[in-house]
């Protein structure tokens, strides 16, 4: 993924108020990795995610969806030098944040600066609550991205996800 590329799936989960911890009214954000401001209970695998991230409550006509899933078996190496996520995404008018998604990656050898990303969205109201990211690889020595990935909420009043980067060697 070259440096100014981005593979994908944000927005793409679970809209307004839908998926396993949709908000239900317009001050719960979406949860999936992490809970939601004022929302429902975290769900989904940390070690093997594949869950869309849920939508946040919203009124007034607004629009909130939850991060999608990315599942990458990349066989030799995987360069990544630009963007890999699965954010959740809202409008700015009058509701709650949307949870990120999932990211899924295995691969042989990781490299390059880029990001990973499985982002909450701040929302006006209530904060989405982080992702879930999940990083395999046998070889990383050429990856500078590991500190700057996240699966954070998007404000301190929702709880982030899970992110972790596993050495398969």
């Amino acid at each position: 993924v070259a440096a100014d590329s981005k593979l994908s799936a944000d927005g793409q989960g679970y809209t307004a108020g839908a998926g396993p911890g949709g908000g239900t009214d317009a001050n719960a954000g979406g949860s999936h990795g992490g809970r939601g401001g004022a929302g429902a209970a975290a769900y989904g695998s940390a070690t093997m995610p594949v869950d869309l991230g849920s939508g946040g409550g919203v009124y007034w006509g607004g629009w909130s969806r939850g991060g999608g899933a990315i599942r990458l078996d990349v066989t030799n190496v995987l360069t990544l030098d630009g963007r890999i996520s699965a954010d959740g995404q809202s409008d700015v008018g009058t509701h709650a944040g949307a949870a990120g998604g999932s990211l899924w990656v295995t691969t042989d050898t990781l490299t390059g600066s880029g990001l990973f990303s499985a982002a909450g969205d701040r929302g006006n109201t209530g904060a989405g609550g982080g992702g879930r990211v999940a990083v395999y690889y046998r070889a990383g020595a050429g990856f500078s991205g590991f500190t700057t990935a996240t699966a954070a909420a998007g404000s301190t009043s929702a709880q982030d996800g899970t992110l972790a980067f596993f050495d398969t060697s």
